[in-house]
């Protein structure tokens, strides 16, 4: 996956990078590793998102220190996910907790692989989410306008 709609470049890199992982951790069904990432990937998407949109109140540094579950509570208040969709989210959120083995023998939480593909497909609807959202504000994603661009014959006569 590549993410094109995401605004920001390190963020971008990130999400490409660790759904790569992911893609990885899923095949060789290493549940604990898809558990983490997953709500790693959403808290990425979101921290993008709102970095580019700032909801009222905050600022660019204070959406890079909230928390994931502050980001989904703005992102059903903003819109960008639904009710529904945000207690799908919180799955990914409470498993992504598992990073933290006190909490794991406190919780006695338990997983497997099917529990890993749960969150997956729930990660993956969320993303189509974020990018229908991201599309609607800004129309075309960078990909779209350069594939618009290159059949310009003006632009290409010009930039080749």
């Amino acid at each position: 996956m590549e993410f094109e709609f995401i605004s920001d470049d390190s963020f971008q890199d990130i999400l490409k990078r660790d759904f790569h992982e992911l893609t990885k951790c899923r095949k060789n069904k290493s549940s604990k590793s898809v558990l983490i990432l997953t709500g790693s990937i959403l808290e990425a998407l979101l921290t993008d998102y709102f970095q580019e949109n700032l909801p009222k109140g905050y600022t660019a540094e204070t959406i890079l220190k909230t928390t994931l579950t502050t980001l989904l509570d703005l992102a059903e208040t903003e819109k960008i996910i639904s009710k529904s969709e945000k207690s799908l989210a919180t799955v990914i959120k409470d498993y992504r907790n598992l990073i933290h083995p006190g909490r794991e023998v406190r919780k006695k939480e338990s997983f497997d692989h099917e529990t890993s593909e749960i969150a997956f497909t729930i990660l993956r609807i969320l993303i189509t989410r974020i990018e229908q959202k991201y599309r609607e504000r800004f129309s075309f994603s960078a990909k779209d306008i350069l594939e618009n661009l290159n059949r310009d014959w003006n632009y290409r006569s010009i930039y080749g």
